[in-house]
């Protein structure tokens, strides 16, 4: 690892894909420049999407394989294990490593880290980065049974993952249906039927209350006494921003992310915030932040750009994704079945396009857009959303405004 300057012209602080994407930019735009990463983390940057997909299902189960490479492609310096303790914007330093360092433009990209199951057991696991997908492959190689609970797609992709291993598999899910926040009933029958096919157990209307070790065992007790006992639990129970550092920094906190302008500059100067941490302007949603892949790195793109002094608006409805199985699905938007649910299917019933709404009955605002097995209609669903906020639509022009795939 290289020695920690006393200087750098930008600093980013995070190890994911903004800070990979933000470096890249900011070489493609300042070839001579100093770049520093400062990374909680040991590994480099990977395409963490394939932490709970290709590498369970795939002929390559080493992370190293999803490695982004970006310090040999940008020159930048990436230090490991390395925790930026303090930031200081009026000073333009942070503290790293126990050093002080001095910056010219900053990259907040600290991302987010698992909500925490309640309860004190040392069994239960979470999966956000390499070093959890490394624990969760050994406990996976020794358990026989291993418990998932949550009720979004981080917990339905984990129990899919683990499918493919010779254990025992019962996803915990507060809902009626398996995924039944997020997909309409039509949807979590197939989900369902998929889990079923592969050997997961399914337990519905489960709430964790508390995560306990016995022995060489974790119970799982819910909210209504009852309880499950499995070698190791997974919690995919949501995502908490990581703004401690902003925070403590004295930077402008919105909707519990880093408030940015239109370029992704913070409430300081030439400090600057991207990926799940952001609070930005969605030209369709307004104010808001989004915590995946996407976000993550068309907004490390936008901010490296604008570090550099490029003009930079950072104009973007971005989408996240999953893969289930052999189903997969893109959505922009809320997608919450509490609101009004119009659905659309192909003759086959194979794909989909799910629009979430709510109105008066005659017009409809449509507040998100999902596509099972119907890809590349980002743009598409964007722009439905848009033209409900300015014309009268209803169920006839929402549903012929996406076709599913054929």
């Amino acid at each position: 690892m290289a020695e920690i300057r006393d200087r750098y012209d930008y600093v980013i602080v995070g190890g994911g894909a903004a800070a990979d994407k933000a470096a890249r930019a900011i070489r493609k735009r300042d070839e001579d420049a100093s770049i520093a990463i400062f990374s909680d983390e040991a590994d480099e940057p990977v395409y963490r999407p394939e932490l709970s997909k290709g590498l369970w299902f795939g002929d390559d189960p080493d992370p190293a394989s999803q490695a982004l490479g970006t310090a040999a492609d940008t020159g930048a310096e990436f230090h490991a294990e390395t925790k930026v303790t303090a930031l200081r914007p009026d000073d333009h330093e942070i503290e790293a490593g126990g050093a002080t360092v001095g910056y010219g433009k900053l990259l907040l990209a600290t991302g987010a880290g698992p909500k925490t199951a309640p309860g004190d057991s040392k069994r239960v696991l979470y999966l956000r980065n390499v070093a959890d997908y490394r624990r969760l492959r050994e406990a996976a190689g020794e358990a026989k049974h291993i418990g998932v609970v949550g009720g979004g797609f981080i917990a339905g992709e984990v129990a899919a993952a683990l499918s493919t291993e010779d254990l025992d598999v019962t996803l915990l899910h507060p809902g009626e249906r398996a995924l039944g926040g997020l997909f309409p009933a039509s949807i979590s029958k197939v989900v369902e039927k998929d889990f079923a096919d592969h050997g997961v157990a399914l337990k519905a209307g489960f709430r964790l209350k508390e995560a306990a070790d016995d022995g060489d065992h974790v119970v799982a007790r819910g909210a209504d006494g009852e309880e499950h006992r499995f070698d190791y639990l997974v919690a995919g129970l949501g995502a908490t921003l990581n703004t401690k550092l902003a925070r403590e920094a004295g930077l402008e906190l919105e909707g519990g992310g880093v408030a940015v302008d239109e370029s992704l500059q913070t409430s300081a100067p030439d400090v600057y915030a991207a990926g799940d941490i952001a609070t930005f302007t969605d030209p369709v949603f307004g104010r808001r932040g989004v915590a995946h892949q996407d976000n993550a790195e068309k907004g490390g793109t936008a901010a490296g750009s604008a570090m550099t002094g490029e003009d930079t608006v950072y104009e973007r409805t971005p989408m996240f994704f999953a893969d289930l199985f052999d189903n997969g699905y893109e959505a922009v938007g809320r997608t919450d079945t509490r609101l009004h649910v119009i659905e659309r299917w192909n003759d086959e019933r194979t794909a989909a396009v799910v629009f979430y709404t709510h109105g008066d009955g005659e017009r409809l605002l449509v507040d998100g857009v999902l596509t099972w097995n119907t890809f590349g209609k980002r743009k598409k669903a964007a722009e439905l959303a848009r033209r409900s906020q300015v014309e009268d639509l209803g169920e006839e022009d929402i549903l012929a405004a996406i076709e599913p795939a054929g």
